[in-house]
């Protein structure tokens, strides 16, 4: 732990560590000393400290157990975040270097390439969690993401139709089974994957119910099905009304038709509305088809599948119904999550009353 002064007038001293010593520089003999101190303090609390990893090997690590804890949709999402967003900015960075600069670099530079911020809190989430799980393992005494503010999201209202213009884009489909699908996801509010994995035994014919039980995701060039919903709240009973209760039936009508005429169908997997083969339709698919309808219709082009979940709940609110049972339609897992995201309509109800006070 020599204290020597360079040429360039520097003050240097060292320290080893498993086999390996460290330099520490300053312009006076106390900073290089502090500098060593510090180390040595931190290095007590991070006992497995390891210089040879870098943030690229510890996202490995990070996936691999995330892989064992969250759904693999949760999953899928999580590993496009770190090939895509973080590696490529940070992945050579050895673990242990890693300082609060460089995530605020990683937030900059995917704001500069237009990111979501929504995109982008999440990627900070991930490296959070990531950095946490470091830390708990002895291999950081402290996460650096801590100490960087987490990117403010800005909400952007999702573009719904009104009950005129869900008129015009129900009249623009042509496509029969297509037009159940789009009338069942605007009069249920239910999300895309949990109507394309409903099953027909998920349909209670004598209380004209449906069940949601499962949701179809697509992943490494695979539709496949998951025997789990978003939230627990979102395993949910929702009623019919009578068109949707039609249409329906209509659907169940055509797949016991198509289970006696199309070959090898999958009818163990039971989907009330699926690929021509019985299996899960692929989800991006019922999406990029809506868009052509809307366009045909002559609709906002900003409106999009999920905004028929939203078209359903606006609908609903503008017409007096209270917001807890649109909760617990919509399967949101809590009562804020609901009046976060419609409470525009509530402002807007509110003018409304304001106009129909008496003048006195």
């Amino acid at each position: 732990m020599a204290l020597k002064k360079r040429q360039d007038g520097r003050y240097k001293t060292s320290c080893r560590s498993k086999g390996k010593r460290y330099y520490f520089y300053g312009s006076s003999r106390d900073e290089a000393i502090a500098k060593r101190e510090q180390f040595l303090s931190d290095l007590e609390k991070a006992p497995n400290r390891d210089d040879s990893i870098t943030l690229s090997e510890w996202l490995d690590e990070y996936l691999l157990d995330a892989k064992l804890r969250v759904s693999r949709a949760t999953y899928t999402s999580y590993e496009r975040i770190c090939r895509v967003h973080l590696m490529p900015v940070l992945g050579s960075v050895p673990l242990v270097d890693l300082q609060p600069y460089h995530v605020r670099t990683l937030i900059a530079q995917k704001l500069e390439a237009k990111c979501s911020t929504r995109s982008i809190e999440y990627m900070y989430v991930i490296l959070k969690a990531a950095l946490t799980m470091a830390v708990n393992e002895g291999l950081l005494y402290r996460n650096p993401a801590a100490g960087v503010r987490k990117p403010k999201v800005v909400k952007k209202q999702a573009t719904v139709l009104t009950l005129d213009q869900l008129k015009i884009l129900l009249s623009a489909i042509d496509d029969k089974e297509y037009y159940r699908l789009i009338y069942t996801a605007v009069s249920t509010g239910l999300r895309r994957e949990e109507l394309l994995g409903l099953r027909i035994q998920d349909i209670n014919i004598n209380r004209r119910m449906l069940s949601v039980n499962q949701t179809v995701h697509y992943d490494n060039r695979q539709t496949y099905i998951t025997k789990t919903t978003k939230t627990i709240s979102s395993k949910r009973v929702i009623s019919l009304d009578d068109a949707t209760y039609q249409y329906i039936q209509d659907q169940i009508n055509e797949i016991q038709y198509r289970r006696q005429s199309v070959f090898r169908y999958k009818r163990e997997l039971d989907l009330l509305f699926p690929a021509k083969d019985g299996g899960p339709i692929y989800p991006a698919y019922v999406s990029a088809k809506l868009k052509e309808y809307v366009e045909k219709a002559g609709l906002p082009t900003s409106f999009t599948f999920h905004g028929l979940r939203h078209t359903h709940a606006t609908l609903l609110l503008e017409s007096g119904a209270n917001y807890k049972s649109v909760q617990l339609r919509l399967g949101h897992s809590s009562f804020k999550t609901t009046m976060d995201i419609y409470s525009h309509i509530t402002q807007k109800m509110e003018d409304e009353l304001l106009e129909k006070i008496p003048k006195i």
